[in-house]
């Protein structure tokens, strides 16, 4: 395998997450809590399904209830918003100036009115997904997301999320509208046979309100934060409908006072398809001035490691002579070491690290690297040498 080629597709991927990250965009999450035994839900399908048509920045949740297709996570939210009520939706959880609920009801006007007010609102963080992988063999997902700081945050408790929704799921829906003359829904029965839900919350990997500690306040303008997830998808899902939704809250007691304040969304296979390694990795792939081409092609750290002597060999290449800093991270996102953190000279660099198994669990862990203060690579690595 030619590394400098492999590593300039690495680059390419490199510079599009540094482009999400320097996006300020506010994104706005819809979510509507539904049911398919709702006769009036099909309304609110409607609603939902041209918020979508008329608006890029949307990003859209069915937050299912009390049916085949609820959550825990969704049963936690209609509790806290609705009552169990259905046919409500919500943008973002914020509560608008002048209003005394959060959430609408499924008329398009009124949610129209507020929704191009959220999103001509600024956000002070960005989001974006650092690196995304999926392995085939196992349903395992890996889903980094980043959070940068766009200006000084007081102390709050902040939380990184990650949401999967699946999109077209077939399942019959109760309707009011099978008789109403001049409805979409006018003869299509009750319940509507095979009726495409959209965008279906299926999994919070933060639960309803986020991962409590993930993101540490007070921050200041041009930090920046990360979050490690794993998933096993379930067999039934189709990946090709998946779409993953990274984002921060802002947790209060009272509920009123919680909201999202931003996210990004990608369908999964893109995601998976911009991150993935075109080739693999030799089975030592530790670098050497004579097996590439280039060095300064290479962006992205090689991983080496050997469970049965709990070692851990990086290669990395350091583009201009600065003060670096080699970390190590759990899956939460908490630093478990640091590897280096000095002044490292131009060049290739090779790194051994024996890890403790006293302070190391099994699992998912990401080396992460940055030089002159700026991100300059980053890689996950499986330990199971317990």
């Amino acid at each position: 395998m030619k590394i400098a080629t492999f590593s300039k597709l690495l680059l390419l991927v490199l510079c599009f997450s540094q482009l999400l990250s320097a996006q300020s965009t506010k994104k706005v999450v819809v979510e509507d809590i539904t049911g398919t035994w709702c006769g009036l839900c099909p309304a609110g399908a409607e609603t939902f399904n041209n918020i979508l048509a008329d608006y890029e920045n949307v990003i859209p949740v069915g937050v299912h209830i009390s049916d085949p297709l609820a959550t825990e996570f969704g049963e936690e939210l209609s509790d806290a918003y609705s009552g169990g009520g259905v046919n409500v939706f919500m943008l973002d959880r914020y509560l608008f100036p002048g209003e005394d609920f959060i959430q609408f009801s499924f008329q398009y006007d009124p949610i129209q009115e507020h929704l191009e007010e959220r999103l001509d609102s600024s956000s002070p963080v960005a989001i974006s997904f650092e690196e995304v992988s999926f392995n085939q063999a196992t349903n395992e997902l890996m889903v980094k997301v980043r959070a940068d700081v766009l200006t000084d945050l007081p102390e709050s408790d902040l939380r990184f999320n990650l949401w999967v929704t699946e999109d077209l799921i077939e399942y019959d829906q109760a309707s009011f509208f099978n008789y109403e003359s001049g409805s979409p829904f006018e003869g299509m029965g009750n319940p509507i046979p095979d009726f495409s839900h959209r965008n279906v919350l299926r999994a919070a990997l933060g639960g309803a309100w986020g991962n409590e500690g993930s993101l540490y306040t007070p921050c200041f303008e041009d930090m920046s934060f990360y979050h490690i997830y794993t998933l096993t998808l379930e067999e039934d899902w189709d990946l090709d409908n998946l779409s993953i939704i990274g984002m921060v809250q802002q947790f209060e007691l009272l509920n009123t006072q919680r909201e999202i304040l931003n996210s990004e969304f990608m369908d999964l296979t893109d995601a998976i398809a911009l991150f993935e390694e075109v080739e693999e990795e030799p089975e030592n792939p530790i670098l050497s001035t004579e097996n590439i081409s280039n060095t300064e092609d290479v962006v992205e750290p090689i991983l080496s490691f050997d469970n049965k002597n709990h070692k851990l060999y990086i290669s990395c290449y350091i583009d201009e002579t600065a003060f670096t800093q080699v970390d190590i991270y759990n899956i939460h996102g908490q630093k478990m070491t640091t590897l280096r953190n000095e002044v490292m000279n131009k060049g290739l660099h090779q790194i051994e690290y024996l890890i403790s198994p006293e302070m190391f669990n099994n699992g998912l862990y990401l080396v992460h690297i940055e030089s002159d203060g700026k991100f300059a690579g980053s890689k996950t690595f499986s330990y199971q040498g317990r």
